[in-house]
């Protein structure tokens, strides 16, 4: 793990099929995924996501404008971090999916479960 600055921290994730995860935090707390959220990257994605804080109505907003495909562990990261944020109070927002994994998530059916937003609107 790399600390970037203040707000920002990167991992760099190395193998055949390589992500990288940068968590930005600030107003919204948001996690932005880039490149393929596959076997090799969900356990990753998973230790990032156990080190945010769930607390009492607060939103993790997970940013999937860059994430060109997700496979069913790494859908199912995301469903465990629904599940687990739901039962603490706290929520999971999924904003900006590509076209693609908008695909992966209505065919699944997990659409119809997770928080799905095309951009995310922040408050004036």
């Amino acid at each position: 793990m790399v600390q970037v600055s203040d707000h920002t921290t990167a991992v760099n994730v190395l193998g055949y099929l390589s992500s990288q995860f940068t968590i930005t935090t600030g107003p919204g707390d948001v996690l932005r995924l880039h490149g393929e959220l596959d076997l090799a990257s969900a356990p990753r994605l998973e230790a990032a996501l156990s080190t945010r804080p769930r607390l009492d109505r607060q939103e993790l907003v997970i940013d999937l404008s860059d994430l060109a495909f997700a496979s069913c562990a790494g859908l199912a990261v995301l469903l465990a971090e629904h599940h687990r944020r739901r039962a603490t109070n706290s929520s999971l927002l999924l904003i900006a999916p590509t076209d693609g994994l908008r695909r992966i998530l209505s065919v699944t059916g997990i659409d119809a479960v997770l928080n799905i937003r095309p951009a995310h609107v922040t408050a004036a």
